[in-house]
Protein backbone atom coordinates (compact mmCIF):
# COMPACT_ATOMS: atom_id res chain seq x y z
CA UNK A 1 0.00 0.00 0.00
CA UNK A 2 1.12 3.77 -0.41
CA UNK A 3 0.29 6.02 1.88
CA UNK A 4 -0.31 9.84 0.02
CA UNK A 5 0.66 12.90 1.90
CA UNK A 6 -1.49 16.20 0.93
CA UNK A 7 1.10 19.21 2.35
CA UNK A 8 -1.28 21.93 2.02
CA UNK A 9 -4.31 19.77 4.02
CA UNK A 10 -1.66 18.31 6.47
CA UNK A 11 -3.30 14.65 5.93
CA UNK A 12 -2.25 11.55 4.65
CA UNK A 13 -4.85 9.09 3.43
CA UNK A 14 -4.02 4.91 2.40
CA UNK A 15 -5.03 3.21 -0.35
CA UNK A 16 -4.21 0.78 -2.88
CA UNK A 17 -2.53 2.80 -6.01
CA UNK A 18 -1.33 1.83 -9.65
CA UNK A 19 2.31 2.00 -9.71
CA UNK A 20 3.40 5.00 -11.38
CA UNK A 21 3.52 8.90 -10.31
CA UNK A 22 0.47 9.59 -12.91
CA UNK A 23 -1.62 6.99 -11.13
CA UNK A 24 -1.15 8.16 -7.88
CA UNK A 25 -2.44 11.22 -8.59
CA UNK A 26 -5.20 10.29 -10.68
CA UNK A 27 -6.40 7.97 -7.47
CA UNK A 28 -5.38 10.91 -5.21
CA UNK A 29 -8.44 13.08 -7.31
CA UNK A 30 -5.90 15.69 -7.95
CA UNK A 31 -4.73 17.27 -11.07
CA UNK A 32 -1.26 16.46 -12.17
CA UNK A 33 0.07 20.33 -12.02
CA UNK A 34 -1.62 20.93 -8.46
CA UNK A 35 -0.32 18.38 -7.09
CA UNK A 36 1.38 19.40 -3.73
CA UNK A 37 0.18 22.74 -3.83
CA UNK A 38 -3.55 23.93 -4.11
CA UNK A 39 -4.07 27.00 -5.94
CA UNK A 40 -7.82 27.39 -5.72
CA UNK A 41 -10.42 27.34 -3.91
CA UNK A 42 -14.05 26.43 -3.11
CA UNK A 43 -15.80 28.32 -0.77
CA UNK A 44 -19.49 27.60 0.11
CA UNK A 45 -21.78 30.03 2.20
CA UNK A 46 -25.07 28.53 3.54
CA UNK A 47 -27.04 31.58 4.12
CA UNK A 48 -31.06 32.88 4.40
CA UNK A 49 -32.08 34.44 1.13
CA UNK A 50 -32.59 37.82 2.70
CA UNK A 51 -28.64 37.79 3.37
CA UNK A 52 -28.00 37.43 -0.64
CA UNK A 53 -27.54 40.65 -1.59
CA UNK A 54 -25.90 42.22 1.48
CA UNK A 55 -23.05 40.03 1.28
CA UNK A 56 -22.98 40.04 -2.84
CA UNK A 57 -21.87 43.69 -1.76
CA UNK A 58 -19.81 42.95 0.30
CA UNK A 59 -17.58 40.39 -1.98
CA UNK A 60 -17.52 43.16 -4.89
CA UNK A 61 -16.09 45.85 -2.43
CA UNK A 62 -12.76 43.36 -1.94
CA UNK A 63 -13.36 42.31 -6.15
CA UNK A 64 -15.04 39.50 -5.59
CA UNK A 65 -17.52 39.59 -8.21
CA UNK A 66 -17.91 36.01 -9.81
CA UNK A 67 -20.49 33.95 -7.16
CA UNK A 68 -22.87 31.08 -7.77
CA UNK A 69 -26.15 31.62 -5.95
CA UNK A 70 -28.27 28.22 -4.98
CA UNK A 71 -31.79 28.48 -3.77
CA UNK A 72 -32.30 25.08 -1.38
CA UNK A 73 -34.19 23.58 1.45
CA UNK A 74 -32.56 22.62 4.67
CA UNK A 75 -33.01 21.49 8.13
CA UNK A 76 -32.22 24.22 10.51
CA UNK A 77 -32.54 22.87 13.89
CA UNK A 78 -31.13 26.66 15.82
CA UNK A 79 -33.94 28.30 14.12
CA UNK A 80 -37.40 26.21 13.24
CA UNK A 81 -36.46 22.19 15.14
CA UNK A 82 -38.02 19.77 12.69
CA UNK A 83 -38.87 21.83 10.23
CA UNK A 84 -37.46 22.85 6.32
CA UNK A 85 -36.51 26.27 5.84
CA UNK A 86 -35.38 28.06 2.61
CA UNK A 87 -31.83 28.39 2.24
CA UNK A 88 -29.35 29.93 -0.29
CA UNK A 89 -26.09 28.45 -1.16
CA UNK A 90 -23.29 30.88 -2.21
CA UNK A 91 -20.76 29.01 -4.13
CA UNK A 92 -17.17 31.28 -5.06
CA UNK A 93 -14.64 29.87 -6.53
CA UNK A 94 -11.51 31.57 -5.82
CA UNK A 95 -7.79 31.60 -6.18
CA UNK A 96 -5.52 30.91 -3.29
CA UNK A 97 -4.69 35.12 -3.04
CA UNK A 98 -8.58 35.65 -2.71
CA UNK A 99 -9.38 33.14 0.14
CA UNK A 100 -8.74 35.17 3.15
CA UNK A 101 -9.99 38.10 1.75
CA UNK A 102 -13.35 36.25 0.69
CA UNK A 103 -13.62 34.52 4.05
CA UNK A 104 -12.92 37.63 6.58
CA UNK A 105 -15.45 39.68 3.80
CA UNK A 106 -18.14 36.79 4.43
CA UNK A 107 -17.66 36.50 7.99
CA UNK A 108 -17.65 40.21 8.77
CA UNK A 109 -20.74 40.46 6.55
CA UNK A 110 -22.39 37.65 8.03
CA UNK A 111 -22.23 38.64 11.76
CA UNK A 112 -23.52 41.90 11.02
CA UNK A 113 -27.33 42.40 13.00
CA UNK A 114 -27.42 37.98 13.03
CA UNK A 115 -28.63 35.79 15.76
CA UNK A 116 -28.84 32.73 13.04
CA UNK A 117 -26.84 30.41 14.17
CA UNK A 118 -27.57 28.37 10.86
CA UNK A 119 -25.35 30.17 8.48
CA UNK A 120 -22.17 27.98 7.62
CA UNK A 121 -18.91 28.31 5.85
CA UNK A 122 -16.89 26.05 4.22
CA UNK A 123 -13.49 26.32 2.37
CA UNK A 124 -12.75 23.69 0.05
CA UNK A 125 -9.92 22.79 -2.07
CA UNK A 126 -10.44 22.68 -5.61
CA UNK A 127 -8.16 20.64 -8.23
CA UNK A 128 -9.20 21.80 -11.48
CA UNK A 129 -11.08 24.97 -12.99
CA UNK A 130 -11.85 24.73 -16.90
CA UNK A 131 -13.44 28.10 -18.84
CA UNK A 132 -14.90 26.11 -21.86
CA UNK A 133 -15.66 28.75 -23.93
CA UNK A 134 -12.26 30.37 -23.80
CA UNK A 135 -10.10 26.65 -23.39
CA UNK A 136 -8.66 27.82 -19.95
CA UNK A 137 -7.79 25.63 -17.26
CA UNK A 138 -6.28 26.19 -13.67
CA UNK A 139 -5.96 29.48 -11.81
CA UNK A 140 -6.22 31.25 -15.19
CA UNK A 141 -10.09 30.16 -15.73
CA UNK A 142 -11.23 31.95 -12.50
Amino acid sequence: MNTLQNSSLGRSSTAMLPLGARGRRRAAGMCPSLIGELLMRLVVAVVRPSQVEMVRQALAGVHVTRLTVCDTQGFDPATAPGQVVQQTILEIAVNEDFVDRTVDTLVTALALGTEDLGTRLFVLPMSEAVQIYRDVRGPEAL
